[in-house]
């Protein structure tokens, strides 16, 4: 795992303004965690601050920044029309990574109105975001943040061994003479760090996390995908899931004979009819509830896939928490679990089984274990 030599969060709230409408920073103010991790619509000014070294475990050092910025531009009072288009405030992040050993600095940064929702702040644990780059708080001081820009990304857990530190006097840092010319201002100072960077071939740097290619029925010729499923091979890769369009079973089995990694059959593997086919052109099938009707079903198909000699990968489509925990309940029986549909939204209505540390952790409740939000 990860072990980093230096690592400290600073996130920034507060203003600086003259207009009577926006609020302004003053002393006096409590702290509460986790509301003060979110967003304060009423400041004019927000900015959510990461940045860290990275030592790998082969000894190479990476630099990292991630930093969103929130700025104001029209008071909290004013009313304005409905429009997608007219936002009441701006949103804009750099991220960048420093590779150390090969002397590389990459560096990016965006820009958005957020008029249909690729980009905002809330006061929730989706805490900010900007197309792919994003922060989510998985704990009372725990972040994810996740962040790619071509062949430059980081995906990292930080996980904070301290308490807040607040700065300043009085829930206040003072910037100059005058009352408001201030910022509630703290840090979590020591983050203990997991997860990967990834610069060009440079993967899995930072951690031990297991990878998998899902090539989505994206390489249509056998040779071609036999040379690049070998090279998957030299980077750890651990399987891969639809090489081939399903309509090309032929092909997938002259590469299942030569393949060096697992296969596992996706798009090929729908309903229980389709299992028994698979076996000469895949090493495995991968399940879905929500193509095969649910838990009866997925279960009769995982004692078929292992009476003729398949693994066995529970999947998932983009579900709420309610689906993911009734596939959770099948997850023993299975060789990988990809249950992580939840996570990729942000209105989620139930909540049941969570991943914690990479595993899945099912709730205790009755049944599935799901409980509906209101």
């Amino acid at each position: 795992m990860t072990i980093p030599r230096a690592l400290f969060l600073v996130m920034l709230t507060g203003a600086v303004t003259a207009f009577a409408e926006w609020r302004v920073s003053l002393p006096g103010w409590n702290y509460e965690f986790p509301r003060d991790h979110g967003t304060h619509t009423d400041f004019k000014t927000e900015w959510w601050y990461f940045t860290g070294n990275l030592e790998s475990q082969d000894g190479e050092d990476f630099g990292y920044q991630l930093t969103f910025f929130r700025q104001g531009i029209i008071e909290p009072g004013r009313e304005i029309p409905a429009s997608n288009f007219l936002q009441r405030d701006m949103k804009f992040a750099h991220f960048a990574v420093s590779d150390i050993s090969s002397k590389k600095f990459h560096h990016f940064q965006k820009l958005a109105r957020g008029a249909f929702g690729e980009a905002g702040f809330e006061s929730g644990d989706h805490l900010a975001w900007i197309d792919q780059w994003s922060c989510q708080r998985i704990g009372p001081h725990d972040f994810r943040l996740l962040a790619s820009d071509g062949d430059v990304s980081v995906d990292l857990t930080l996980r904070s061994q301290r308490d807040p530190v607040i700065h300043g006097k009085n829930g206040v840092s003072q910037k100059s003479e005058g009352e408001g010319r201030a910022s509630h201002y703290y840090s979590l100072t020591r983050m203990a760090t997991t997860g990967t960077v990834q610069i060009g071939k440079k993967i899995r740097s930072v951690s031990s996390v297991p990878i998998t290619v899902d090539a989505n029925q994206g390489w249509k010729n056998r040779d071609a995908a036999l040379r690049l499923i070998e090279w998957c091979a030299t980077q750890g890769v651990v399987f891969i899931e639809q090489p081939m369009p399903k309509e090309q079973l032929d092909d997938t089995a002259w590469l299942r004979a030569r393949s060096p990694l697992p296969l596992i059959a996706d798009e090929n593997c729908q309903r229980l009819s389709d299992v028994a086919t698979l076996a000469g052109a895949f090493h495995g099938v991968n399940i879905k509830l929500m193509k095969c009707t649910g838990l009866r079903e997925a279960h009769r198909m995982i004692i078929l896939a292992r009476a003729v000699g398949l693994k066995v990968m529970l999947g998932c489509m983009t579900e709420t928490s309610c689906a993911i925990s009734a596939a959770a309940q099948l997850s023993p029986l299975v060789d990988w679990a990809d249950l992580d549909g939840a996570l990729l939204i942000k209105n989620d209505c139930f909540r049941g089984t969570t991943i914690v540390d990479g595993k899945l952790t099912l709730s205790g409740g009755p049944g599935i274990g799901v409980e509906k939000l209101t």
